[in-house]
């Protein structure tokens, strides 16, 4: 078995997770960045007119928020690693 094959995905896996990550980030993330300024602006209304519901929206607000925080952190764990410079992934006895 050769050192650091089976240690790294395929270049097809290592595709098919970019590609993932970008879809995530181009439509979920996107949509619920929308959703938390909404949110934002919503609470903040609410807050001018004295109404109790501005607590409410800024609760939604934060909810929606750390979903889109959870959701870039799986983004980037589904991004490939860099790959290894040469003298790293070689054997001890080749360098």
């Amino acid at each position: 078995m050769v050192l650091g094959v089976a240690s790294r995905p395929s270049k097809t896996i290592q595709e098919e997770q970019r590609r993932i990550a970008q879809t995530l980030h181009d439509t979920v993330s996107q949509t619920l960045t929308g959703a938390y300024l909404q949110a934002v602006v919503i609470s903040r209304k609410l807050q001018g007119n004295g109404s109790e519901a501005a607590a409410d929206a800024a609760r939604l607000a934060e909810t929606v928020h750390q979903a889109v925080v959870e959701l870039q952190a799986v983004s980037r764990q589904l991004q490939p690693l860099p790959p290894e410079p040469p003298e790293a992934s070689a054997p001890a006895s080749a360098r």
